[in-house]
């Protein structure tokens, strides 16, 4: 990600990754962001792991939630059609 949340952010996703990679990277470099917005320059930080491995598992938490919604979606529009 380069850029900052004061000024224009770019998020550059590699072409040819499987879709599922593509949600993950991009949960990733969002959560990143969120959580870290306020370090400065996280890259020369002691604490860069630490923050690597909160970035990684908020966007687990953020892919789980997305699959969750849709498999919760098509189950929702499955019932609305065999309740008739």
């Amino acid at each position: 990600m380069k850029g900052s949340l004061d000024g224009p952010s770019k998020i550059g996703v590699r072409e040819g990754l499987a879709d599922e990679k593509v949600l993950y990277n991009l949960a990733h470099e969002l959560a990143y962001a969120y959580l870290h917005f306020d370090k400065g320059n996280t890259i020369a930080d002691p604490r860069h792991e630490e923050y690597e491995e909160q970035a990684d598992r908020t966007a687990h938490l953020l892919v789980a939630y997305i699959k969750w919604q849709r498999c919760s979606e098509r189950n929702r529009t499955k019932m609305a059609v065999h309740t008739f």
